[in-house]
């Protein structure tokens, strides 16, 4: 039943859903979202105008001093030709007389690998050389002043960027006679490692090769042999094939063995019920089956058959005695007698009766059947045998065949990998050869090291980068600064981050704490609009309440008041906003429905020993609870009562929903002050049986995330939210006076009801 009764309240009372500000509607107002980035980073920069200032000018100072202190530098280089230039010189070399015939071999064959040379030259070994040159002149000198500005590279054609055969060796530094000195040492050490150390290496490189390669070249030798007997042992040309092969051949001998026992299983069936039918053994059938075709013995038996035809009469009519019937019994045994002669002549033994009996044409017919039968079982079964025996041998072949192709596989890849190293040996052999021929003849100083060039300092780019860089430092140092403080400073800050219309904003007023008076303020009297005097405040209510009216097409008549955390002064503004609310003449109903820590009491003067909890509890009258404020008729408050920890329980109740629904029908405004949403549900319990949640954001107070995290779980929760007020409560926050006159004036341009005067509604 009280669950009938909420769902039937909140179809009575649906929410009023205001849409959000859409950044990308039609508004040729509302600002992109990199113009909005920019003009954030903008007001960053405005507010911390000093910080950037003092960080860009140290930056840029410190930079601008480095630049002033800088000395020109000197840079020098030579060039060394390490290939031979003409196709005369490449006949001359050994290897074309030992590899070409005398023919001039291709031109890629004798390429330097320049990379591999330019490592080489500046190897440890080299640039510690060069650096003992330096050091009898220069003691400080040491390797990583060399390194650091030494830079080796093959040289291009000027113009065209073509290679060349030339090595270019550059050198610079601020003191222009240690660049010279360095270039001149250098140059001698490349060329003296040119003659020298390479021949030496080389030298080197091609007796550990002779040293390597006939040890390589019998083991290439042996592997071939191995491989050899192995394919001989065991008849192998190609595994791979040869196992497939032997793989059918045990499938087809394994097919060919279900055959043949099918076949023979099926042949013994047939022979079994041969023999049942005509009840005689294979040679018993045989002995019939040539009884059978034999004349005399047909005759006999035809004979036998006539005298037991007549005897049987006979007995019939007489008895044993008669001479009749005695000489038909004497004929009898005679042709029986000479029956079993005959069948002795014809199968050489006496047969039983069974087969001595006479054979119709269908037992002959089954008796062939039996003996053929016979003779199939026992061929189907040599040849199961038979069958049986390849199979096996099969079977073991294929068993062993794997072990017989890995040993090939194993023997053939050790194989392959000794012929790799034994062509990889013969190939570093030749170019060791190659390296050899060129080695004979010495690099060449196609350009020797000169004076070297100044190269002057660039003060004035490099102070303008400082400047630029200063400025960026700046502006990162005041993004860093705002994202360490978390706060807004401004209603559009607020506006573009929740994207809800900003509804109001409070100016900064020093007893905006205490409880307001019931003495109005004049509105000639002169306030100072940077302080927020007390009309300038009284005066934001007024704006608010207008843009709280005309917010929808039908009228609001109950909310909630809520904010991200507490002490955004969010009572402040709900006992404000009633109090101009009642002062226009309409009935407004203030709800304290703050159970944990109530404090409109506390301002509006009023007893709280009795209110909502005892409503929501005790069953107390509503009526009998709400008192009527001192600062206006129309204003009344209902209190919370006494704090209690079943807050959520009692908010979410059913009683609460009648008491908010009677609150409706009875004052033209109803407004409920929640605790804060920070860790707490309260709010999100009422809110959906009003027109939404009026969200209080203090400037330069209110915590980003929290209010960010506030904002998500509203939308998650599916609620309204109407707005944002915007409360200066930090006095050092901007005045907000433009930003007030400027929205409230959009707020009533944008009044949807035909008559932009208040209702007065009696309810």
């Amino acid at each position: 039943m009280e669950t009938e009764r909420s769902t039937d309240l909140a179809i009575r009372y649906p929410r009023h859903s205001p849409e959000p500000s859409d950044p990308s509607s039609g508004d040729p107002d509302a600002p992109s979202g990199k113009s909005s980035g920019l003009l954030s980073i903008l007001r960053t920069v405005q507010r911390n105008i000093l910080l950037v200032a003092g960080v860009s000018t140290i930056v840029a100072s410190t930079i601008a001093l480095k630049a002033t202190t800088l000395t020109p530098s000197y840079t020098g280089s030579f060039r060394l030709l390490v290939e031979p230039v003409t196709t005369e010189a490449r006949q001359a070399q050994p290897l074309t007389v030992t590899r070409t015939d005398g023919q001039v071999p291709n031109q890629d064959a004798f390429v330097l690998d320049y990379p591999t040379q330019i490592a080489i030259l500046t190897s440890p070994k080299l640039v510690s050389q060069i650096v003992d040159r330096v050091q009898t002149k220069y003691p400080d000198f040491n390797e990583g002043a060399l390194l650091g500005a030494l830079k080796v590279q093959r040289a291009v054609e000027e113009g065209t960027g073509s290679p060349t055969k030339t090595i270019e060796v550059v050198y610079g530094g601020e003191d222009e006679d240690l660049v010279r000195f360095v270039l001149e040492q250098t140059a001698e050490e490349y060329l003296r490692y040119s003659l020298e150390d390479r021949k030496t290496s080389i030298g080197e490189g091609i007796a550990l090769i002779e040293d390597q390669l006939p040890r390589t070249q019998r083991q290439v030798n042996n592997l071939r042999s191995q491989l050899q007997a192995l394919q001989q042992r065991y008849g192998i040309i190609d595994p791979n094939t040869q196992g497939q092969q032997l793989s059918s051949r045990v499938g087809e001998i394994t097919n060919l063995q279900l055959q043949t026992q099918r076949d023979l299983q099926e042949q013994r069936t047939l022979y079994e019920n041969l023999q049942r039918q005509v009840a005689l053994s294979p040679q018993e059938a045989i002995a019939a089956s040539a009884l059978s075709e034999n004349p005399t013995y047909l005759a006999i038996l035809e004979d036998l058959q006539a005298v037991e035809s007549e005897l049987a009469i006979e007995t019939s009519r007489f008895t044993e005695e008669n001479q009749r019937v005695q000489r038909l019994r004497d004929r009898q045994a005679n042709l029986i007698a000479q029956r079993d002669r005959v069948a002795e002549q014809i199968v050489g033994s006496a047969p039983s009766s069974s087969v001595s009996g006479f054979q119709n044409s269908v037992r002959i017919g089954l008796i062939n059947q039996l003996v053929a039968a016979a003779n199939q079982v026992q061929i189907l079964e040599v040849r199961s045998q038979q069958v049986a025996q390849a199979g096996s041998q099969a079977n073991q072949q294929l068993a062993r065949f794997p072990a017989i192709a890995a040993e090939y596989g194993e023997l053939r890849r050790q194989l392959d990998n000794a012929t790799r190293r034994l062509d990889a040996l013969q190939n570093q052999q030749d170019t060791f050869s190659i390296q050899a021929a060129q080695s004979e003849v010495p690099w060449e100083l196609v350009k020797a090291p000169g004076e070297p060039t100044e190269i002057p300092s660039d003060s004035k780019r490099l102070i303008a980068a400082g400047v630029l860089l200063g400025l960026l430092a700046g502006v990162g140092a005041a993004l860093l600064l705002e994202r360490w403080r978390n706060i807004y400073y401004s209603p559009t800050e607020i506006q573009e981050a929740l994207q809800v219309p900003v509804l109001g904003v409070v100016p900064f007023y020093r007893g905006a704490s205490q409880p307001p008076t019931i003495a109005a303020i004049s509105y000639s009297e002169n306030y100072d609009d940077r302080r927020a005097a007390p009309v300038a405040f009284q005066e934001a209510f007024s704006a608010l309440y207008a843009s709280i009216r005309f917010l929808g097409n039908a009228p609001i008549d109950s909310l909630v008041i809520s904010s991200a955390q507490p002490g955004d002064g969010k009572t402040t503004v709900a006992l404000n906003l009633a109090q101009t609310v009642a002062m226009m003449g309409n009935r407004v109903l203030l709800v304290d429905a703050n159970l944990r820590s109530p404090q409109l009491h506390n301002k509006l003067d009023v007893s709280n020993l009795k209110g909502l909890s005892d409503v929501l509890t005790s069953g107390a009258t509503v009526e009998s609870l709400i008192q009527k404020s001192a600062l206006s008729d129309n204003l009344f408050v209902l209190p919370s009562g006494q704090p209690t920890p079943e807050a959520v329980r009692l908010l979410a109740s059913n009683r609460m929903q009648n008491l908010m629904h009677k609150a409706r029908s009875s004052y033209d405004l109803v407004i409920y002050d929640t605790p804060h949403l920070a860790g707490i549900t309260d709010a999100s319990f009422i809110a959906p049986y009003t027109d939404g949640i009026l969200m209080v954001v203090s400037v330069a107070k209110t915590d980003r995330s929290m209010l960010m995290q506030a904002h998500n779980e509203l939308r998650s929760f599916g609620l309204a939210e109407m707005g944002v007020v915007v409360n200066y409560q930090n006095r050092r926050a901007k005045s907000p006076t433009s930003y007030t006159r400027t929205h409230t004036g959009q707020a009533a341009a944008q009044a949807r009801l035909p008559n932009p005067e208040p209702e007065h509604v009696s309810k």
